[in-house]
């Protein structure tokens, strides 16, 4: 593994029966140039207790955030950032991470490996690109609505991208202060809005130039996923705010 000194964002809402702690003390213990920061987005049952234990028995390389109140993940995500850059020697790079690990964390190698390889990406992101040699478990359902989905994202966009979505994202520290500085104006489509930052600040030609979209070889469905069918629609409505939001910039 690389040299790079990675912090992992892990934003929790109530994860108490589902946050692999086992997994993830083994992954920190091995892997000490790599830190975890478990952001507590206001949960209403053990979570945060979980991750103060977690945190307890980790303290090399793991600290928790905890927000006061439910602020979804996409300000979760943005708290933990700011928190990180604030010191910016502290990582080189900053990612975040779904806490079920539905991307495993022998996936985050391939990250590193990446950006050792081409100083060129700013970003690396994760694609749940199913294809031969790679075990990606989707429902039918959710893989046909998310087709359709990103087929209207791209159009929006301009430019190509697989999986907007995928819950697995890396970043150079120097590219996060005006990617997280704001708040987003979506709540589903953060991850859209992160790449419409990066066009509206570059140019679309920069951002595919300097973003890498990296199919997965591991992506499990984890049961108890708190995304559901009508969250679609939802999904849409917010592409239309994102869309009002930036239009002209």
């Amino acid at each position: 593994m690389s040299d790079f000194l990675l912090t992992l964002v892990i934003p929790c809402y109530n994860e108490e029966k589902r946050l692999p702690v086992d997994e993830l003390g083994e992954y920190a213990d091995a892997n000490k140039n790599i830190r975890l920061l478990l952001v507590d987005d206001g949960s209403s049952d053990g979570t945060l207790g979980l991750l103060e234990r977690f945190v307890e028995a980790h303290p090399e390389n793991s600290k928790f955030l905890h927000l006061a109140h439910n602020r979804g993940k996409a300000e979760a995500v943005r708290e933990g950032f700011l928190t990180i850059a604030a010191d910016a020697k502290s990582s080189d790079l900053i990612g975040f991470w779904d806490a079920d690990l539905a991307t495993p964390l022998d996936e985050i190698k391939c990250f590193l490996d990446v950006f050792a390889g081409r100083p060129d990406f700013k970003t690396v992101v994760g694609s749940r690109w199913a294809r031969m040699g790679a075990h990606i478990e989707r429902r039918a359902s959710r893989h046909i609505i998310g087709r359709v989905i990103s087929f209207i994202i791209n159009e929006y966009l301009g430019f190509a991208v697989y999986d907007s979505q995928c819950g697995a994202k890396m970043f150079r520290t120097s590219e996060v202060e005006y990617l997280f500085r704001e708040p987003f104006v979506s709540r589903w489509l953060f991850d859209v809005e992160i790449l419409k930052r990066m066009a509206v600040a570059h140019g679309k030609e920069w951002t595919t130039l300097h973003v890498c979209e990296m199919p997965l070889a591991v992506w499990n469905d984890v049961p108890g996923s708190k995304l559901k069918f009508y969250h679609a629609c939802l999904i849409l409505r917010e592409l239309v705010r994102i869309a009002f939001h930036y239009h002209g910039k």
